[in-house]
């Protein structure tokens, strides 16, 4: 839970790639001497919902609603920026967008992200009736939440694709006799490798499934 509560949104890389210590690091790696200057030029492709998701509930409904008048592809809008943070209008720039973290309480994106913990914790419930292993394991499936942007949507459609199909393998599995803990925790690894290994996981348990029905 503490893991998905403490999403990326753009404030938050805004005020990791501000921090002092961050620019402590690059003159470090890259050997740069005290006395030598440097710039820092951040490549950023925030997409629609990222940036209508730090505004209010209601502000963003209506932004999002105007947005798929024009286009029916606004929410995979998305912009290439180059941001020199090392500079003061960069810099600043970002730490304004860091401020509205501040705001995230209020924001269409945490409600957005406390609709699908609940969503979550209800599965949890679900499969915990059915077997506390399948429980247990729908609870541990929310660590592949992570990730930013494109990267977070795919970890998300991994994670759906465990606890709406991959759990119900592990449920015949055990039916079967097959080590239903074990199993879940090998296709547990693979989900979390990398994001995208939602059909591969599935496979793993489809075919474990034959194994035990032969």
């Amino acid at each position: 839970l503490s893991n998905w509560m403490t999403y990326e949104d753009g404030p938050r890389v805004a005020q990791l790639k501000t921090r002092a210590d961050r620019f402590e690091k690059i003159r470090k790696d890259y050997g740069i001497k005290p006395d030598q200057k440097f710039e820092v030029t951040d490549f950023l492709v925030p997409d629609a919902p990222q940036i209508y998701g730090m505004l209010p509930r209601g502000l963003a409904q209506t932004v999002r609603k105007l947005g798929h008048r024009i286009t029916p592809n606004f929410d995979k809008l998305k912009r290439e920026t180059r941001m020199k943070t090392s500079a003061p209008f960069g810099y600043w720039s970002m730490r304004m967008v860091a401020w509205m973290r501040r705001l995230r309480p209020g924001s269409y994106r945490h409600q957005e992200e406390m609709d699908l913990i609940k969503r979550w914790e209800e599965a949890i419930s679900h499969w915990s009736e059915k077997d506390p292993a399948l429980g247990f394991l729908a609870a541990e499936s929310a660590r592949v939440t992570k990730g930013y942007g494109r990267v977070r949507e795919t970890a998300l459609d991994d994670f759906w694709s465990f606890l709406d199909e991959g759990l119900k393998e592990l449920e015949q599995l055990g039916q079967r006799g097959g080590d239903m803990a074990g199993i879940g925790d090998a296709a547990l690894k693979i989900l979390a490798s990398e994001a995208g290994k939602g059909p591969e996981t599935l496979e793993f348990l489809r075919n474990y499934n034959l194994e035990a029905a032969a």
